[in-house]
């Protein structure tokens, strides 16, 4: 057969691409990725706006604690720009700036607050890193949403408004949709409470799409994009995987497509009922990212700066994302869950009235007139349907979370949503990527 493969990657993303760049460097050369987009790079998405200005409309972020990203930036010497340590809440209309991240909470709920973050690290300490999740004590708290949890476990409402905001903030969904395991074992992959709190370290100077191509450039042949896979027919020894354009015959097949999207695919046979059920319903997460350029950061004479994290309805999170090196003052905000839902239903110049009417409230007249005014809505896009990443409802993760990523014959699983370390950040699509080459390499050694 023509398209006759070792490995097929289905995905040109993060998670794709360093799967191949780990089965090349174990001499896996006779392998294609395809891309159903018509770029490669997924939901990272860098645009540049001048010759030294370079803005992310996807992922971002990263942090020294992530070794494989911060490996690979080291080894492409990339330059990568300090985030401030400089944090604004704005909840239930008190507003405070901190440097040690503390909400204006009045006094009486700041031992609360404590309690709570206390609470959570005790659970953090039962969940595994690996599912399945089946002790007594997961069951249970895979039956509360994080909205009921947060509801029925906290007395003081400055502290459920707070961790309420984080959450829609995180999760870009219904709380109430949100499983209660899900979110503690998305903190659980970044080691700790503090070390997810470090996941906005820093950027990359020229954009994280410099990551993208630089795993890309040693295997540009072997992509094909604008490629959306059909079905796939597959027994214990091999795939046939049929896109929009050709067909192809692999030993072993890793998707790194998004979970919520799976379905897209037609399985021949059927998926296993586990990671049938595993995969369908899932609840939507909604997420618009706009990007915002002034001719200066007029806002630092006022001492803005950092981040600002607000329970506003149209904005969840602003951040000062301009460069000391440039004149340019850049805005990057964040409107999520229910609230990207409605900002959506408005014109494009009402939502972008909107939110200068909001930044103008915060910072003054200067913020009427950007020089530059970009918009991401991530549900618009096709083959990602929502961001950041995709979180599981109650009562689904403790029956069918062992099934995230087994391998299913040749079919084998990538993905940030599957990893194990920093599940859904761009180091968790690293690390799923690299699991599934890993996998394939084992047992290609052991036949």
């Amino acid at each position: 057969m023509r398209n006759a493969l070792d490995v097929l990657i289905i995905g040109a993303g993060l998670s794709g691409l360093y799967s191949a760049f780990i089965l090349s460097q174990q001499g896996i050369t006779n392998f294609k990725i395809i891309e159903a987009q018509d770029r490669i790079g997924g939901r990272v998405h860098t645009l540049k706006l001048t010759d030294q200005l370079f803005v992310d409309l996807g992922g971002q972020w990263i942090s020294s604690k992530q070794k494989r990203i911060s490996s690979l930036v080291k080894a492409f010497q990339f330059e990568t720009i300090q985030s401030t340590d400089h944090s604004t809440y704005d909840l239930l209309g008190r507003r405070k700036t901190s440097y040690v991240k503390i909400p204006p909470i009045p006094f009486g709920g700041l031992y609360e607050l404590w309690k709570t973050r206390n609470t959570f690290n005790k659970l953090l300490k039962e969940i595994p890193s690996v599912p399945p999740f089946q002790s007594e004590t997961l069951t249970k708290l895979d039956q509360f949403s994080m909205e009921q949890w947060l509801s029925e476990h906290i007395k003081n409402k400055g502290v459920t408004s707070f961790y309420k905001m984080m959450a829609l903030e995180g999760s870009c969904m219904e709380l109430e949709q949100l499983s209660m395991l899900d979110a503690l074992w998305c903190i659980k992959t970044t080691g700790s409470i503090k070390s997810m709190m470090s996941a906005e370290e820093k950027w990359l100077k020229k954009g994280t799409q410099v990551i993208v191509e630089e795993l890309a450039r040693p295997c540009l042949d072997k992509i094909v994009i604008g490629s959306p896979v059909k079905k796939i027919i597959y027994n214990e020894d091999m795939a046939i995987v049929e896109t929009s354009k050709d067909t192809f015959q692999a030993k072993k097949v890793i998707l790194t497509v998004p979970i919520h999207l799976i379905n897209k695919i037609s399985f021949s046979p059927p998926l296993p009922k586990e990671k049938y059920r595993l995969i369908s319903s899932l609840p939507s997460s909604h997420v618009i990212k706009t990007i915002i350029m002034y001719n200066q950061p007029f806002w630092k004479k006022d001492s803005f700066r950092g981040t600002y994290l607000s329970d506003n309805k149209w904005l969840q999170l602003i951040v000062d994302t301009s460069q000391h090196h440039l004149q340019y003052g850049v805005l990057t905000c964040f409107t999520t869950g229910p609230n990207a839902i409605e900002l959506r239903t408005f014109s494009m110049e009402q939502r972008k009235s909107t939110i200068l009417h909001y930044l103008e409230s915060l910072l003054g007249l200067g913020a009427r007139n950007p020089i530059e005014y970009i918009e991401k809505d991530w549900d618009k896009e096709e083959w990602t349907q929502g961001g950041y990443g995709t979180h599981f409802p109650p009562e689904i993760l403790s029956n069918y979370g062992g099934a995230l990523f087994t391998p299913i014959g040749p079919l084998h699983w990538a993905g940030t949503e599957t990893s194990t370390e920093w599940r859904l950040y761009m180091e968790g699509a690293l690390q799923s990527g690299e699991r599934a080459a890993l996998e394939i390499l084992d047992e290609f050694q052991e036949k």
